[in-house]
């Protein structure tokens, strides 16, 4: 997930098994680390939301809460569709995330995803646009954009 904190600042925040946790780290980085080119393509949507007092401070609460959390990605998390009563809550110190697990998440912090499916039950498919995911709230994603790193 990429996250714009002012006009020149944006982050990128992700769960990866080769990194084996979740970092938060400056698009400049990934830039100049030429990460991009690990990735086949990069696509981008835009979520729209009411951007709150309570929306931001429940997104930052939440990632500094994620950060160096672990990487985990199991059949049980895969297959469990229903949330569990903690799944979700900060005090759970042992939470693991994986890619779409950590953006779902995000995003019930945010109050744009409704917390009765678990967050592990979404995968990186469920937010193109081909799924047309229910967000709550009046969000919505906009349409997707092939980020092009060949352009100069």
């Amino acid at each position: 997930m990429i996250i714009k904190y002012n006009d020149k600042d944006l982050f990128i925040i992700e769960s990866l098994g080769g990194q084996g946790k979740v970092v938060l780290y400056r698009w400049a980085l990934f830039l100049q680390s030429k990460w991009n080119t690990y990735f086949d393509k990069i696509v981008y949507r835009k979520l729209i939301y009411q951007k709150t007092y309570e929306n931001i401070i429940n997104l930052e609460r939440f990632i500094q809460f994620a950060l160096n959390k672990k990487f985990s990605l199991t059949l049980r998390k895969l297959l469990h569709k229903k949330q569990e009563q903690n799944e979700e809550s900060e005090h759970n110190s042992n939470r693991t995330f994986f890619c779409s697990e950590l953006i779902a998440s995000l995003y019930k912090k945010m109050k744009v995803l409704a917390e009765d499916t678990a967050s592990s039950y979404y995968l990186p498919g469920s937010f193109s646009q081909q799924k047309n995911l229910k967000l709550i709230n009046r969000a919505q994603l906009q349409n997707e954009l092939v980020i092009d790193f060949e352009i100069s």
